[in-house]
């Protein structure tokens, strides 16, 4: 299953939700926020990114943001296609490692 990605429900004591992935491969299932919060008004339900042209309270960007969310993207749908063509058992250890690697800024695909 491709990478998920919502709003929290509850929010930060600015009044933003953080952004969460939720990814399940196999018996594998992995969540985790993104580091980034956005007023509930901001997020795109229907694209899952945050609405072009607007920002968070810190200043960031949707474009940076959603850059961050594709990268993501690109990341698991290549672990994914990378394992079930190959049929290889992907260990726990091995996916935490690839979505840590890929949130973190100096990660580049």
């Amino acid at each position: 299953m491709a990478a998920s990605f919502t709003l929290e429900k509850r929010t930060n004591r600015f009044g933003e939700c953080p952004i969460r992935i939720s990814w399940a491969f196999g018996d594998f299932r992995y969540q985790t926020t993104l580091g980034f919060s956005i007023k509930a008004e901001n997020w795109d339900n229907l694209r899952k990114e945050v609405k072009a042209g607007t920002h968070n309270l810190n200043g960031v960007f949707a474009e940076e943001i959603n850059y961050y969310i594709r990268k993501i993207k690109i990341v698991v749908h290549g672990i994914e296609a990378y394992y079930k063509a190959r049929k290889e058992t992907f260990s726990n250890d091995r996916r935490k490692k690839a979505i840590k690697d890929a949130m973190s800024p100096n990660f580049h695909s």
